[in-house]
């Protein structure tokens, strides 16, 4: 198993961590934790979404990301402007954006589908999720997701809109 912790912009590689795979990914996720630093904005996929995870990274000082799995239903502590909503999970006051994916693949394919996202960026005022884009490549049967803050969205990219 290999877990790594990279910059999205440059690719550069900031962390890797091996290990079996029977340790599996969400325990192989705390490893690069303590790479983590207060400039930076960590995303992640939905097998990352655990409370003890969250709160390391918090406790770094960075923000994060993070899609959650679809059982993860937070409770609605106030509803914000956008649509977006404040969560407790733990002691983490968090933000809640429900979004809509819809992307087509280079080989024409088509997948998508609504998403919770959790995040420490709490103010929809500095943080507007109004349209994130995902750069989408292809490498055999697999897919990568690079998630950017980008306005508009080009041709060949994901659109993200929130649906809340």
């Amino acid at each position: 198993m290999l877990m790594t912790l990279c910059e999205t912009g440059t690719r550069g590689l900031i962390g890797a961590f091996f290990g079996p795979a029977s340790k599996g990914e969400p325990d192989y996720a705390h490893d690069p934790v303590g790479h983590l630093t207060s400039d930076m904005l960590l995303l992640a996929d939905r097998a990352f979404d655990s409370n003890r995870l969250l709160v390391d990274i918090a406790a770094q000082g960075a923000q994060f990301l993070i899609r959650a799995t679809t059982v993860r239903r937070p409770p609605v502590l106030a509803l914000l402007p956008d649509g977006s909503y404040l969560t407790r999970i733990g002691d983490l006051s968090l933000r809640v954006i429900e979004a809509e994916v819809r992307s087509r693949t280079a080989d024409g394919g088509a997948f998508g589908g609504t998403y919770r996202l959790l995040t420490t960026l709490t103010d929809p005022s500095s943080d507007p999720p109004t349209t994130w884009c995902i750069s989408t490549t292809s490498v055999g049967r697999s897919r990568s997701h690079t998630w950017r803050s980008v306005t508009p969205c080009s041709r060949g990219e994901s659109c993200v809109r929130r649906t809340r």
